[in-house]
């Protein structure tokens, strides 16, 4: 007895001892954005990898999903080999695991349709100079080869740091493209266009000013991150920047050639430049979900301005009560008076932005209302609107969305219905579905109307009939455990008393399935045709709220795995279905 006392007090002092080793030979954390230009369009930061795969496996829905694909036990090994490896030498899966990650977007290239944005990944190893160097002259080469195929490396030097370069042979596609790499101390940076290696390294030799003394980084950074182990920022040029880049993308031929989107980018732009500070974002898991949150900077004198007129309606939701239980995606607007706000927004705006802005501003504020109902803003039937517009589809992963609009005067339900459907010069054909009158539309753009108590309920005549059909059964949104256990992570009386005035509840199950088969791919799980059935749908809804604060709009999402199967999709188109570069 005695003997096995004094072997459990030899473990316990033996573990309590290799902890204390541990923790005090932990490397302390760099503060990534002291790396990162401040000339940066935009970056992300990931301090403690093996830390989040630790939490995010810990999760219920990990639980929950990744048996079936075999893979619980290896994903959440990685997340504790992160501290375990750290007894061991500099050997690769210690630098990996207690290195630190700057994912950093200095400009955005645009040829004709191709892309090109110009980005620099930047690790801070916490590891020798040599094991650093050691490493890149392993695997870079090999990892050139996987891109570019035949390569040719090239050495040059910039501020006194050597820099190796990368680049296929002249005779093989792409031979413009490059792999920049360098390293200063424990620091490795990665850049595929020179001008992002050469700002990075101006930034770590303090040659230029860098990202940590950002004033609109600084007053974000605490609204969004807390203590999570990711974090990003666009700065307010990135905004601009994104935003031209964004119309430019979704122009048409004829736009290009007329010149119009010109002058959508220059509104864009002028608008960006007086009102937008920037984007913050952070994530973490609480409570076994991940939340991320996103803060859009707006400058100070515009949200002075336009919060007075951003009223939060504090009642309960009369279109929860009417949906029914097969609905994947729902969208909530509870603003009072939203025609009577949209105005007043407007002008704020338009006072901050130049005139030739500000009538294009105008112009297409009111060519979308237009648009959406058929309706003149100043047309009285306009302001008949009311305060609750939901927007929804059904369970199948259909595309089309139906539209609930409440409306105050009820004597105008029709104007506004068939206004909409008329559009310019489409009939009309009436119909009755489920003891409710239906207006079906000659164009088929323009869909169906119906009127069920105080709303307008627009959309394609299969799925409103869909929806009249279920409004009398028991099955109802508010009682699905989904939607349930969603809106318990937010308030027990979120639609009473939350200040957000767009709250929002969506499926996770397409992206969470296809996120554990891609990781199964990688580490040699199971490999199922497709996932057993029901073991996603089960995964609560993720529920997100946005709210206008003294520094900007602020949208706080809670979900089973975040943004994680987004960024993953990413890595799994660039890197291929076995993990490898294509």
């Amino acid at each position: 007895m005695k003997r096995n006392i004094v072997i459990i007090f030899v473990l316990i002092v033996t573990l309590i001892a290799a902890g204390g080793w541990y923790l005090t030979r932990r490397p302390a954390p760099a503060e990534m954005a002291s790396y990162v230009p401040e000339s940066a369009l935009a970056y992300i930061e990931i301090n403690d990898w093996p830390q989040y795969v630790s939490e995010v496996t810990a999760t219920e829905a990990w639980r929950k999903t990744a048996p079936a694909y075999g893979i619980d036990e290896k994903i959440g090994m990685l997340g504790r080999a992160g501290w375990l490896t750290g007894i061991r030498s500099d050997n690769e899966a210690t630098i990996l695991a207690r290195s630190q990650f700057a994912i950093v977007l200095t400009g955005i290239e645009v040829r004709g349709e191709e892309v090109r944005p110009r980005l620099a990944l930047i690790v801070e190893t916490h590891s020798r100079p040599v094991s650093v160097k050691k490493l890149a002259d392993q695997r870079l080469p090999a990892f050139a080869r996987r891109i570019f195929g035949e390569t040719v490396s090239e050495n040059s030097e910039y501020a006194g740091v050597r820099i190796l370069s990368f680049r296929p042979r002249s005779d093989r596609p792409g031979a413009e493209r490059r792999l920049h790499s360098a390293i200063i101390e424990g620091e490795l940076i990665l850049a595929n266009h020179e001008e992002a290696m050469r700002a990075c390294i101006d930034a770590r030799l303090d040659r230029m000013p860098d990202m940590a003394s950002h004033f609109y980084l600084q007053n974000s950074r605490p609204q969004v991150d807390r203590g999570g182990e990711t974090f990003g920022f666009i700065t307010g040029e990135g905004v601009n920047r994104l935003l031209r880049f964004g119309a430019f993308m979704l122009s048409n031929a004829a736009m290009r050639e007329t010149g119009l989107i010109e002058i959508l980018q220059d509104v864009l732009s002028d608008l960006a430049a007086r009102s937008s500070a920037g984007i913050a974002w952070g994530t973490g898991v609480e409570d076994g979900r991940v939340v991320d949150r996103y803060a859009l900077l707006i400058k100070p004198d515009l949200v002075e301005s336009v919060k007075p007129r951003i009223r939060t309606i504090r009642t309960e939701s009369k279109a929860l009560t009417m949906l029914p239980g097969n609905i994947d995606d729902l969208t909530l607007v509870r603003l009072e008076r939203p025609n009577q706000a949209i105005d007043e927004i407007e002008r704020a705006v338009s006072a901050r932005i130049g005139v030739g802005q500000s009538f294009m501003l105008h112009q297409f504020l009111l060519g979308a209302r237009q648009s959406l109902l058929g309706i003149d803003p100043k047309d009285t039937a306009y302001a008949a609107i009311g305060d609750e517009i939901a927007s929804f589809r059904f369970a199948d992963q259909t595309e089309e969305r139906l539209w609930m609009i409440e409306v105050r005067d009820r004597t105008m339900m029709n104007k506004i219905a068939g206004n909409y459907l008329r559009g310019e010069n489409a009939t009309l054909q009436a119909e009755r579905i489920e003891n409710h009158e239906v207006l079906n539309s000659s164009d088929p753009s323009r869909g169906s109307a119906a009127i069920v108590e105080q709303f307008i309920i627009l959309g394609k005549r299969r799925q409103l009939a869909r929806l009249l059909s279920s409004l009398t059964g028991d099955r109802k949104l508010t009682r699905d455990p989904r939607f349930i256990a969603a809106a318990s992570a937010t308030s027990p009386h979120a639609f009473v008393t939350s200040p957000a005035f767009v709250i929002g509840f969506d499926s996770t199950a397409v992206e969470s399935a296809e996120m554990l088969s891609a990781i199964s791919k990688w580490v040699g799980g199971r490999q199922l045709s497709s996932p057993p059935r029901g073991l996603f749908e089960q995964l609560p809804f993720s529920v997100s709220t946005t709210t206008l604060r003294d520094e900007g709009l602020y949208i706080e999402t809670r979900s089973a795995f975040g943004t994680l199967p987004f960024f993953l999709s990413i890595i799994h188109g660039v890197m291929g279905s076995d993990g490898s570069a294509e």
